[in-house]
């Protein structure tokens, strides 16, 4: 009898560790559920930073060269205005030259 009860409370052991295991694998698969799940949205978000990096390097990039066009139609407009002061002081030195001529004659 007592071999048959020490035979009883194994088994009831056996059968609380299988129990207490069945359920720490459950909560186990839960949690790599749950990680596989926060990963998997890691991995969208950093997909989406990366996007809008990409998007805000391209705009970026396109500002400079936008910046780059500006300073390069500036140096246009500048030599033009430089051309046009040299043409303005020529015609002025010739309309003084013209004016001290009419003057002597």
């Amino acid at each position: 009898i007592e071999e048959c009860g020490a035979a009883k409370r194994a088994a009831a052991a056996s059968a609380a560790t299988a129990r207490t295991t069945a359920i720490s694998a459950s909560e186990q698969a839960q949690r790599l559920a749950n990680a596989e799940g926060s990963v998997e949205a890691m991995a969208q978000r950093l997909e989406m930073a990366r996007a809008d990096a990409k998007a805000q390097g391209a705009a970026a990039l396109k500002s400079l060269r936008d910046l780059d066009d500006l300073r390069a139609r500036l140096g246009a407009v500048e030599a033009e205005v430089e051309g046009l002061r040299a043409t303005m002081l020529d015609m002025q030195s010739r309309h003084i030259e013209q004016i001290n001529r009419e003057r002597e004659e």
